[in-house]
């Protein structure tokens, strides 16, 4: 035990705050990491605190102090105001199982894999590629992984068990997230084309080639949207197929303007004949 964590087995209030703030060593940080991927109260102390250290932001106010919730600790006055608004935005997308995920990759730097989920996010350059599972040590990842479980567990419909498999993905649970998609698959007559999309990301980042493209090309045939166009063209890019080069010009004409296209031109197209 390291003088990141207290006495009773949780990090301190001042190693949250540094974890927050992007000053905890590294030993230590990853510490809090393994220590948040079982604890929600931890992992909810930090998500609360970086929220409003970011809403809080415009006027420079340093994320010095993790705000408390565990019971019977002290909260200070300036962030009780703040906690009005973020637990208000929390409430608002509880009705959307896949809202957790979209914030977790819009708040990380890198997105997991080189594959797209359907999931509305930003743009951000993957991570290298590595194949089968790759445990994440990203809170943010493990948070929305945390509430789609706790989700599932509550109601097994085909949404939420939908959030799960994603959450999986993201958090590096690629075999776990195959698994819970093809379940999922199998409880709907009709899969919809973006349940198709993400199990095609789920067996590209896998490394199942051929599966994914099966799904890609279900998805694109029942709605051509960027995540499906994506996956395909990736796949067969993987495989090593020539018609990669014109998947890829077919998402450009879907997305011609975005950093995702621009990643298409300057990776997937600038050596291709």
């Amino acid at each position: 035990m390291t003088a990141a964590v207290s006495v009773m087995n949780h990090p301190t209030d001042n190693a949250l705050a540094a974890f927050v703030d992007g000053t905890l060593p590294p030993p230590e940080r990853q510490e809090v990491i393994k220590h948040m991927a079982d604890c929600a109260e931890c992992r909810d102390t930090v998500l609360l605190t970086t929220e409003i250290a970011e809403a809080e932001a415009p006027a420079k106010v340093a994320a010095s102090t993790v705000v408390p919730w565990r019971p019977k600790r002290w909260l200070p006055l300036a962030a009780a105001a703040a906690i009005v608004v973020v637990v208000v935005g929390i409430t608002q997308r509880q009705g959307d199982p896949m809202r957790p995920i979209a914030h977790a990759l819009q708040e990380m730097s890198e997105r997991p894999m080189k594959a797209r989920v359907s999931v509305d996010a930003p743009y951000r350059h993957s991570k290298p590629v590595l194949r089968g599972d790759e445990k994440s040590d990203d809170y943010r990842a493990l948070s929305a992984l945390a509430e789609a479980q706790d989700n599932a567990a509550k109601s097994g419909t085909v949404e939420n068990l939908h959030a799960l498999g994603v959450a999986q993905l993201i958090a590096g649970n690629r075999a776990e997230a195959v698994e819970t998609l093809e379940s999922v698959k199998v409880m709907v007559s009709n899969p919809s084309a973006e349940l198709l999309s993400d199990l095609a990301a789920a067996y590209l980042a896998y490394g199942d080639n051929q599966k994914a493209l099966e799904y890609a090309n279900r998805a694109w045939n029942l709605e051509p949207a960027p995540a499906a166009a994506w996956n395909r063209a990736l796949a067969l890019e993987y495989l090593n197929d020539t018609a990669a080069k014109p998947a890829w010009e077919a998402y450009l004409k879907l997305d011609p303007d975005s950093a995702w296209a621009k990643e298409v031109r300057t990776e997937h197209l600038s050596d291709r004949k």
